[in-house]
């Protein structure tokens, strides 16, 4: 054990030093935990606990119920393996030692520290932890474990997600555990969603981050605005259908602070006669224009947006504009080195979401929420809000109901939609979407990180955790005197530029992608020549003809002009490669790298006369 330990420790310190330091300042209480022997070398563990006593193994043969465990694991596919108890180390060993040629990734998941450490001195595991491909989850820290979710979606979203289940930690946390599954499972839901966006509108979304550049050299930013809200009250109104009947009540709420509104409460908002102060918008699809259609815009009327929003609209606006930029891609990483500072906005997972973003950024205290239902009636009702171009009709929901009945809206017909049953403002639970469910989850996370006191004055719909639940006509009373926001928001102006050095910044985004086009021209000509050959197996892999094809292939990859003017436009062609091949499937491969060149060759022409078109137009 003392050489596991050395081994364990020495691979630790070198590859993962903060799990390193977490591990050392921990103390194992043997009188709690106890390493018992079985009928083999092997020991299992013996955990006393205010819930009693856990064996972590049988006193018989640990590692051979652990083998005939990973027997069920599928063969002859690249998958992901999530661990979830790490035990005494004997499935992560026969995991590493049988099958590390079949993994993309690896998670493992253990809530209690004591536990790994005694895995640590039991059983080596030097050579997994040494690994890149392991990303290890430690604790109670769900934020952390979120972060780790996201690090390893491409692995999961690439190949089949296997749970590895240790039955005995799981019976010892069982809600632990499923907590752990729960976020990782809606992780993929938005993951799965983003990349059905990406390879349905990721042109799209690339044309709107050009096309809008023009507005966006005209527009403020976050960074400039600083805390201009700070200790001042805002009232954040989303389009739920709940705003129906209390939307009237906002009329008053804009004397007394400051109403920032997404884009789908506009309409509903403005037959009350409500004018709102900001108009939070960032939708790519031409859907988004509809929110806007049949509706007086005002002069002093801000919109916030960000550099993916139907370009429509920001082009159009008459008003001041507000940009929310995204840290997300490379264009927009670009436009803030070049153009900026406008500062970062995390986009969330709606445009209510980024409408709290911005609120809190402003600084404003308290934040009101108005028309966040999140949730369906169950007696049958509306999606949103009427006004909104998004609502639809549906019916009645039973009590634990699995799916709902949608109407069609514009420009969609109608659906079924899958239902999650949570908590109601009001008490009892409530049904909502899979998706909504996301966003009252990712309020909640933002919320508890927020120092302002969040009010929700819904009046319906689902309960977000962290918000303090009153009527609309009570939140609007803690608004205080009141005061106007459109003169402290009078200062969102966009900085002086220097058009002539603008369009130079451009110019060299075009100057840059010719040597990318002429590597996508030979790159395709080198796969034809190699689907022309006998073999597709793994040797093909060993030939000059493929070297060089793969050099063409990262020669454009790592080409940042290439990034900057199509990044998003190429989703489709590089999720392609996400999607892992065992090695010895080399024709696979090649027509991906074919598809890509032949992706980019096709596409290129389109996007640089639209960069050309641009710069002309700054």
């Amino acid at each position: 054990m003392m050489d596991a330990w050395r081994m364990n420790w020495d691979a630790l310190t070198q590859h993962r030093p903060q799990l390193a330091a977490r591990i050392e300042a921990i103390r194992v209480d043997e009188n709690r935990y106890r390493l018992t022997p079985t009928q083999t070398l092997f020991p299992t563990l013996e955990i006393h606990d205010s819930s009693g006593a856990h064996l972590l193994y049988s006193r018989y043969d640990p590692m051979k119920e652990t083998s005939r465990d990973l027997d069920r694991l599928p063969d002859g596919e690249i998958f992901t393996p999530l661990l979830l108890g790490v035990g005494l180390g004997y499935a992560l060993r026969l995991l590493y030692d049988r099958r590390r040629e079949q993994f993309f990734d690896a998670i493992l998941v253990e809530r209690d520290p004591a536990v790994l450490r005694l895995a640590l001195q039991t059983t080596p595991l030097h050579d997994a932890i040494a690994d890149p491909r392991f990303h290890i989850h430690l604790g109670d820290d769900f934020d952390a474990w979120r972060e780790t979710a996201r690090a390893v979606m491409p692995a999961v979203m690439s190949t089949k997600l296997q749970p590895v289940a240790h039955p005995p930690s799981q019976r010892r946390d069982p809600a632990y555990y499923q907590r752990i599954i729960d976020l990782l499972s809606q992780r993929m839901v938005q993951t799965r969603a983003e990349f059905d966006l990406m390879v349905k509108s990721g042109p799209l979304i690339q044309e709107n981050l050009w096309h809008n550049l023009p507005a966006i050299l005209r527009s403020s930013g976050v960074a400039r605005c600083g805390a201009c809200l700070a200790g001042r009250p805002a009232i954040v109104v989303a389009a739920g259908p709940s705003l129906d009947k209390n939307a009237a009540q906002l009329a008053a709420a804009r004397e007394r602070c400051a109403v920032i509104a997404v884009d789908t409460a506009l309409r509903t908002l403005q037959a009350h006669g409500v004018q709102p102060h900001i108009v939070v918008s960032n939708d790519p699809t031409a859907l988004n224009q509809k929110h806007f259609e049949g509706v007086e815009l005002s002069p002093e009327m801000i919109l916030a947006y960000d550099p993916e929003l139907y370009s429509a609209i920001a082009l159009s606006w008459p008003g001041p504009r507000l940009l929310m930029n995204l840290e997300k891609a490379v264009f927009t990483r670009w436009i803030e080195r070049a153009f900026g500072p406008f500062g970062y906005s995390p986009k969330g997972v709606s445009v209510g979401n980024a409408a709290f973003h911005l609120a809190r950024a402003l600084g404003a205290n308290p934040i009101i929420f108005a028309g966040l239902d999140l949730a369906f009636d169950p007696k049958g009702g509306k999606t949103h809000a009427s006004a909104s171009a998004l609502h639809r009709d549906h019916g009645a929901i039973s009590p634990g109901g699995r799916e709902a009945e949608l109407g069609p809206r514009w420009g969609a017909d109608a659906m079924r939609e899958s239902i999650v049953w949570v908590d109601g403002i009001a008490g009892g639970k409530v049904p909502t979407s899979e998706i909504m469910s996301i966003y009252i989850q990712q309020f909640a996370d933002e919320i508890a990180r927020t120092r302002a006191r969040v009010i929700d004055a819904t009046e319906g719909g689902a309960r977000v955790p962290g918000t303090q639940v009153m009527t609309l006509q009570d939140a609007l009373s803690h608004c205080g005197d009141g005061f106007d926001a459109s003169i402290v928001l009078s200062g969102i102006r966009p900085a002086p530029r220097d058009a002539a050095r603008d369009a130079v910044t451009i110019e060299r985004v075009l100057h840059e992608m010719a040597p990318a086009l002429d590597e996508a021209r030979r790159g395709a000509e080198l796969s034809r020549a190699l689907e022309e050959k006998p073999s597709s197996g793994g040797e093909i892999r060993d030939t000059e003809e493929w070297k060089r094809m793969e050099r063409c292939f990262s020669a454009i990859h790592g080409s940042e002009a290439v990034k900057i003017a199509m990044e998003q436009a190429m989703f489709e062609g590089m999720l392609q490669f996400i999607q892992k091949e065992p090695w010895n499937q080399a024709g696979v491969r090649l027509q991906k790298y074919r598809a890509y060149f032949d992706m980019l060759i096709e596409r290129a022409p389109r996007f640089l006369a639209l960069i050309e078109e641009v710069k002309q137009s700054i």
